[in-house]
């Protein structure tokens, strides 16, 4: 399995902004895709909480 990192500008995955008292309870949705021998397989869905000071979610 073969995953691609990338990261997520915090400002576009929260509609606008940083975090703040009102958006901190929010989730970020992540759809990924993982690949096996060339072929892609179907899109999974992960929903994390970003820390509050963070400037972005960064995912490896």
């Amino acid at each position: 399995m073969e995953r691609q990192p990338f990261a997520i500008d915090q400002e576009e995955a929260v509609g606008g902004g940083r975090l703040n008292g009102d958006q901190a309870g929010r989730n970020i949705h992540v759809v990924y895709f993982l690949s096996r021998k060339g072929r892609v397989e179907h899109p999974h869905l992960i929903r994390i909480q970003p820390p509050i000071s963070s400037n972005g979610v960064r995912l490896k």
